[in-house]
């Protein structure tokens, strides 16, 4: 069975980039690695768009999920924060 991912230096990646392209556009994903540890990852665009789709379902449930707390006007905070630099350190 051939393997969906291969591991390649980032070296060989370099000298066979056109492989490396050809083989993410059939489904196939290369991790580049740096002395030995993963460093990079070639995948097809389909890889990136499913990750790019649950980062963003995942951001958004957050969101929603705080929507009921309570908020700060952060140039309160700002204004609160300036206030104490230009007071100085406590005497």
């Amino acid at each position: 069975m051939t393997s969906l991912v291969e591991q390649k230096s980032l070296t060989e990646i370099k000298n066979g980039l056109a492989d490396v392209v050809a083989k993410a556009q059939q489904g196939i994903a290369t991790v580049g690695l740096n002395r030995g540890k993963r460093a990079v990852a070639i995948v097809p665009v389909e890889v990136l768009d499913k990750y790019m789709e649950t980062e963003a379902r995942e951001l958004r449930d957050m969101i929603h999920g705080r929507e009921d707390e309570e908020t700060t006007v952060l140039a309160d905070e700002l204004d609160a924060v300036t206030d104490k630099l230009q007071a100085g350190p406590p005497a």
